[in-house]
């Protein structure tokens, strides 16, 4: 039988559908207890940041269950300069799963301190969050779980990217904002790192390289070349790009086709899209839409939904395609844990798990 649960009261029917819709917004305190199977996102002790709860809630109707939550806000804290080699420098690894970095075709375990090299690559396993710093703290670079990237330049102060899945989240502060001819490095002082820009980032489709900017985000759909800003981008499975800036000017441009993005708004560049998605203020709540599907027995379960079209959607670790508007379609086997951990991912401060119980 499938269940949806409220906050007062468990709706069961015999059957085979479990609609289960998760939006916002409410303030308020919500006891993990209130839900059986739901997973409260987990607070970030580390020291480089503080997430501050604005506040949950839970609501139900007779129709399923309605998850309210807000979003989490990130507050960076001051880094000191790291000076020495050369490089992107892994400076923390948290969380329960494994950072690899992949060098020269060997692979290794990341630790606290490794220099990633020209042509090195770095993958995130569930559970597994790393932040790593520009050489003279230029700026950093956190990747989310299910990332990975490989570093195709990085050279004075030239240095390219290159995210084939997953989120990054980019603060970068003190990179020189023209491009030198000897590509040498600009002068940098030894301070915090800074979260402010005057300016812009380009977000440019693939027949446009962005060398003409220092820092470059390469994705399979777009380039994004930064000359000082505080951004996140996201890569879905199929090369579907977001990109939210917090602080900067983005011209996102695909097929010639141009649209300033500004702070505090977003767009993205689909594949085999005409042009970037017109602007739109960045959202502050992460939702999901979902319903499950499945015969009582059977082996497979049917999941269709939607998120933010800025996100991205896991599924017990599997990256899911979404298509422009954010919607979902798929089917999985019935996991053995009788369990769907769902995580919705935003490209910067945005992200929230659910657990649902699928019997």
């Amino acid at each position: 039988m499938w269940k949806a649960y409220s906050l007062d009261r468990c709706l069961g029917w015999p059957g085979v559908v479990l609609g289960l819709s998760l939006i916002a917004i409410s303030a308020g305190e919500l006891a993990a207890a209130a839900i059986p199977g739901h997973e409260l996102p987990h607070k970030n002790t580390d020291r480089l940041f503080q997430r501050e709860q604005l506040g949950k809630s839970l609501t139900g109707d007779a129709q399923g269950a309605e998850i309210s939550v807000t979003s989490f806000e990130l507050t960076p804290l001051p880094v000191m300069a790291q000076n020495g080699t050369p490089g992107l420098r892994v400076d923390t690894i948290w969380g329960s799963g494994t950072v690899t970095i992949v060098s020269g075709g060997q692979e290794r375990v990341a630790s606290s301190g490794d220099v990633l090299a020209l042509g090195d690559e770095l993958i995130s396993s569930e559970g597994a969050n790393v932040r790593l710093v520009l050489d003279n703290n230029r700026g950093s670079v956190e990747v989310a779980e299910f990332s990975h990237f490989r570093i195709d330049e990085i050279s004075g102060d030239q240095v390219e990217l290159d995210v084939r899945k997953g989120r990054v989240r980019l603060s970068l502060g003190q990179i020189s904002s023209n491009p030198r001819a000897d590509n040498s490095a600009p002068a940098v002082a030894n301070a915090p790192i800074l979260l402010s820009a005057a300016e812009p980032l380009f977000l440019q489709s693939q027949g446009n390289s962005g060398s003409n900017y220092n820092f470059r985000v390469r994705t399979p759909t777009g380039v994004a070349g930064v000359r000082g800003t505080s951004f996140g981008v996201n890569v879905g499975p199929n090369g579907q790009t977001g990109i939210s800036s917090l602080d900067g000017t983005v011209a996102a441009i695909a097929q010639e086709q141009q649209v300033l993005v500004e702070s505090g708004q977003y767009s993205g560049i689909s594949p085999n899209a005409d042009d970037p998605r017109a602007t739109a203020a960045n959202p502050v709540l992460t939702y999901l839409k979902a319903v499950v599907e499945g015969s009582k027995g059977s082996k497979t379960l049917s999941l269709t939904g939607a998120v933010h079209p800025l996100d991205l959607v896991y599924v017990n670790g599997l990256a899911i395609e979404t298509d422009p508007d954010g919607n979902f379609a798929l089917q999985i086997p019935r996991p053995a844990s009788r369990r769907l951990r769902f995580v919705v991912r935003g490209p910067a401060v945005r992200e929230r798990v659910y657990v649902i119980p699928v019997n």
